[in-house]
Formats: structure tokens, sequence, C-alpha cells
């Protein structure tokens, strides 16, 4: 479990370096604002390689923070 949060942490880290490994689990579009759509895009690529999954596009539209990201990736595990 533990490694998800670690790996999602260097995924956000990649596309928002300027952010703390303390403040990225609090990270919304909301609290970024670097965060629009290409940085949406390119953060579901890194995700999408780092975990090596596919991500429905439908699914994207809820992908609106490290949490319901990280809720995400443990429920594509299990």
């Amino acid at each position: 479990m533990k490694l998800i949060h670690e790996r999602l942490i260097r995924c956000f880290s990649a596309v928002f370096p300027y952010l703390s490994n303390e403040l990225i689990p609090e990270a919304t579009p909301d609290t970024i604002k670097e965060w629009d759509s290409i940085a949406a895009i390119t953060l579901i690529s890194l995700i999408e390689e780092e975990f090596e999954i596919r991500i429905n596009v439908n699914d994207m539209v809820d992908l609106s923070s490290f949490k319901l990201i990280e809720d995400y990736l443990r429920k594509q595990e299990s």
C-alpha cells in the first residue's frame, strides 16, 4: 500500500517539481494553480507509465486530487 503512495508522489513531483513531498498528498487543482489540462494529461500519462495501467477516459474526470488518484490505483491493484 505504501508503495503506491510513494510512487504516486514521484509522479506528482515530476509534474509539479516545486511542491514538497509533504504538500503533494493534499494536491488538487484548487490548491495548485498550475494543475491545468496539460498538467493533468501529463500526470495521467506518467501514472499510466509508472503503474503500467491504462486509465479509462471516463475515469479521468474523477481523478481530480492526489487522494482520488491514490484510491483509484488501490482499487485497480485489488
